[in-house]
């Protein structure tokens, strides 16, 4: 008579003896879970904390806001051997960092990634491959009319911060564009206003063949003129500002092509006056400018 097999241990069930069936498995397998445990989509969000030495990392912004939200990695708190096999992880694990100020009284967010660095030993500064900054690093949740005329207070010592961090790429997020209303016009046109003049001056790049200026306000403000006066108070050559590692984005994630392109033939139907509205194809290239910008940069 064939004896019965022997009856396998349900992993769910703890052993008697206190063995762990997690680290019987070979650490290439173990590595995997983590992988799959750290990874954020949109990469992490690090909230300030005065005096704290930890550098809670979240999976997003919503929960830097919460005081009660768990931060990413919680695999640390449940052992000796998971606190040793995951610390550090979450940074090599995930292609960005988001730095995000949430008040005037903490330290800017170009502060706060210096803390964040000065921080980390070697190893850990090689994981550091990416991260997110504000273009103005104001508070979040402000009054968005207190931010005309869009200063971008933070851009130049993000500039500094390039030439320090070569091989770290700082991508700038643009602060919402506010468009009055009474305007009808699509944002898309205010980003092709402020883009246009972040070209010229950060990449040396003319758009100017094809793109319209939208005037913002009665005083005729915009990025060109604002970062002209800066640069000329700071005594920085042109040159100076050309980095390679730095990348402009949108603040809005999605771009509606459809919606833009109809709005532009319809303010194209009226009577511009000494404005020479953009063509068909020059809408087109417009469009396909906005969506290459939303999804890769610029």
């Amino acid at each position: 008579m064939a004896s019965a097999a022997p009856a396998c241990a349900d992993p769910s069930v703890p052993a008697a003896d206190g063995t762990c069936y997690f680290f019987r498995l070979p650490r290439e397998l173990r590595d995997q879970v983590y992988d799959y445990a750290l990874y954020a989509p949109d990469g992490l969000f690090y909230q300030y904390r005065p005096f704290d030495t930890v550098f809670p990392f979240f999976a997003s912004e919503e929960d830097t806001r919460d005081s009660i939200q768990p931060e990413i990695n919680q695999l640390k708190y449940v052992c000796r051997q998971l606190h040793a096999e995951t610390k550090g992880l979450v940074l090599k694990v995930n292609e960005a960092v988001n730095f995000t100020r949430f008040s005037i009284a903490h330290p800017s967010t170009v502060e706060q990634f210096q803390r964040l660095w000065e921080s980390c030993g070697t190893n850990t500064r090689s994981c550091i491959r990416a991260i997110y900054l504000p273009a103005e690093d104001g508070a979040v949740g402000q009054d968005a009319n207190a931010a005309l005329p869009r200063p971008r207070s933070n851009v130049f010592p993000i500039i500094d911060l390039c030439r320090a961090h070569p091989d770290v790429q700082v991508n700038v997020r643009l602060n919402r564009v506010p468009v009055p209303r009474e305007s009808g016009l699509h944002p898309g046109f205010m980003l092709l206003n402020d883009a246009r003049d972040l070209l010229e001056i950060f990449r040396g790049k003319d758009i100017n063949g094809w793109v319209p200026y939208v005037q913002m306000d009665a005083e005729g403000r915009s990025a060109m003129r604002y970062y002209r006066r800066e640069r000329w108070r700071s005594g920085r050559r042109a040159e100076e500002l050309r980095v390679s590692n730095l990348r402009f984005w949108p603040e809005q994630r999605e771009f509606d092509e459809e919606e833009f392109v109809e709005v532009a033939k319809m303010f194209g139907m009226f009577d511009n006056g000494p404005v020479r509205w953009p063509t068909s194809e020059e809408v087109s290239k417009m469009a396909d400018l906005l969506r290459e910008w939303h999804e890769h940069g610029f």
